[in-house]
């Protein structure tokens, strides 16, 4: 796992790019809390990752629909070693003024995706909330739940040879 370094400019109001290092310049390490409700930041990350994972946990009104990972591709023709120059602005609340988490940074990491194990993610999460909006006794509803289930054996180990085999069951 490789974790950025994290520098942010907290304000109390949003401000421009080109502004973004007019605030109050702090370090933020991944578990700390950089600001109160309704603050703003910019963050500068940093950093030569050799390699990185990440997760997400997430409250979510899920009458919206179900959250999901942001993924940002960054250069498609990147080889690995290059440095990591990335400005993110961030707000210390969620859409409806909630103080999310006490404003702490969760993740600071990046990583190479696999490209066959997000397609194979995605098609599970759309086959699950299928799944789940489909009355319980129908045909469709079991045959989904039967192919997932397979799907879900194939992956015991999360091979790659194993990913692409459970993608093809799950079809």
């Amino acid at each position: 796992m490789a974790t950025l370094d994290a520098r942010a400019w907290t304000t109390p109001e949003p401000v421009a790019f080109s502004e973004r290092t007019t605030g109050d310049e702090i370090s933020v390490a991944v578990g700390q809390s950089w600001g109160k409700l309704w603050d703003r930041a910019w963050f500068h990350f940093t950093g030569t990752p050799m390699l990185g994972l990440t997760t997400v946990s997430s409250q979510f009104d899920y009458s919206l629909g179900r959250p999901g990972k942001r993924v940002v591709p960054l250069l498609d023709c990147a080889h690995g070693g290059e440095e990591v120059d990335l400005w993110v602005e961030a707000g210390c609340n969620d859409l409806f003024g909630r103080y999310q988490d006490s404003g702490t940074l969760k993740e600071a990491h990046i990583a190479i995706c696999n490209d066959e194990m997000r397609a194979l993610s995605y098609d599970f999460s759309v086959l699950l909330e299928l799944m789940t909006l489909l009355p319980n006794d129908s045909a469709r509803h079991h045959r989904i739940l039967a192919a997932l289930t397979r799907a879900e054996c194939v992956l015991s180990s999360l091979m790659e040879e194993k990913a692409r085999r459970a993608c093809s069951s799950a079809a």
